[in-house]
């Protein structure tokens, strides 16, 4: 990733990365916990600024059980972050 000029930063709150991620101050977040309360919000908000979610194996998910990480993007980046991402071991 940072080959490609990424900066893995850790603000110690996944929501607020997430909003930085809808108001595009970031180009994505992403995180491997399971909890759906992490990421309700992200996705909700995320979508509806234009931006793209799925879990981390790229798939749509629930919010209503427990989920496979999350990542939230802009659209022209979210698939090549994806393939990284699930390249790794969690």
């Amino acid at each position: 990733v940072a080959l490609r000029g990424a900066l893995n930063i850790n603000l110690a709150c996944i929501v607020y990365t997430g909003m930085l991620t809808a108001a595009g101050e970031m180009a994505a977040t992403a995180f491997t916990g399971s909890n759906p309360w992490d990421s309700a919000a992200m996705s909700l908000l995320i979508e509806e600024a234009g931006g793209k979610v799925s879990n981390i194996k790229g798939h749509s998910q629930r919010y209503d059980r427990q989920t496979l990480g999350f990542v939230g993007s802009a659209p022209e980046i979210h698939d090549e972050l994806v393939e990284i991402i699930g390249n790794h071991q969690f």
